[in-house]
């Protein structure tokens, strides 16, 4: 995109130069802009160089808006994260027997998306107990789809025992699943109601 403006192909201009940044006579100002925020990536901003673009200006942001959180919002993500990778676990081993309960996958899904709503819309009160709620009715789904085979083990209709599968499966949602009850009972901090 060429700029029919002289101020800022002149402000372009100058910024190439002072950056020691050599270009033809005919140059292309879209190449000059790639080469800017390049520079601006690599070494930071110059005095004098053009503002930052909109999608680092995001970034800044982001950086601000995770700063000075409450030990309940840190929970809460790691709590997510160690749910998605439930989620993942135990797809990989049951996504093809009759085991696999995609109703557990489906409320697991939606208490992790609730709750990262709730994070990032200062709702960090009410997120740990989304995050429960759909960790816990996870865990259900799992126990209804996996009792049948519970069931076999123990009364002896199948001689071969336990795999290690359901044993990970087993330790990965109670330990979401705990998590979730921990991050429950950490203080947020929240806005003070005046009366």
């Amino acid at each position: 995109m060429n700029s029919k403006n002289p101020a800022i192909r002149a402000k372009k201009r100058d910024f190439a130069l002072k950056n020691r940044i050599h270009y033809p006579k005919c140059y292309n100002i879209d190449k000059i802009n790639a080469v800017m925020l390049a520079s601006i990536m690599r070494y930071g901003r110059k005095e004098g160089a053009l503002p930052l673009p909109a999608f680092l200006k995001g970034e800044k942001r982001m950086i601000k808006q995770l700063k000075n959180r409450s030990r309940a919002f840190y929970g809460t993500l790691i709590c997510s994260g160690v749910s998605v990778i439930t989620m993942i676990v135990y797809a990989a081993i049951y996504a093809s027997t009759r085991f696999m309960a995609r109703e557990a996958l489906l409320c697991m899904t939606g208490g992790v998306l609730l709750g990262l709503v709730l994070l990032f819309t200062n709702h960090e009160r009410f997120a740990p107990s989304a995050l429960l709620v759909g960790n816990f009715l996870g865990l259900l789904f799992y126990i209804y789809h996996i009792y049948f085979f519970v069931s076999s083990v123990v009364t002896g209709i199948q001689f071969s025992g336990f795999p290690p599968e359901f044993f990970v499966n087993a330790v990965m949602f109670g330990v979401a699943l705990v998590l979730s009850i921990v991050c429950v009972f950490l203080p947020c901090s929240c806005p003070k109601e005046e009366n």
